[in-house]
C-alpha cells in the first residue's frame, strides 16, 4: 500500500471517527472540497504543510504511515 493511501485511509477513519462530512474537513482545513476529496480518496498526498496541519487535527502518528505498519 502507498504512502497516500496509508494517509487517506488514517484521514478516513479521523474524519469519521469525529463525525465531520467531508464538507466540514475541507473547510476546517481551508481547502476546497473537490481536493479535500481526492486527498481522502488517495488520490494525491498533500503538500507536507497541509498534511502535517491534517495529522495533528486527527491526531495522525505518522508512523502509522510507515509501510508495514
Amino acid at each position: 500500500m502507498t504512502m497516500k493511501y496509508r494517509f487517506s485511509s488514517q484521514i478516513l477513519h479521523a474524519r469519521r471517527a469525529r463525525k465531520l462530512t467531508q464538507e466540514q474537513a475541507a473547510e476546517l482545513f481551508g481547502i476546497s472540497i473537490r481536493w479535500y476529496k481526492q486527498i481522502e480518496k488517495g488520490e494525491y498526498l498533500p503538500a507536507t504543510e497541509l498534511a502535517l496541519r491534517i495529522m495533528a487535527e486527527f491526531e495522525i502518528d505518522g508512523k502509522d504511515l510507515k509501510e508495514g505498519a
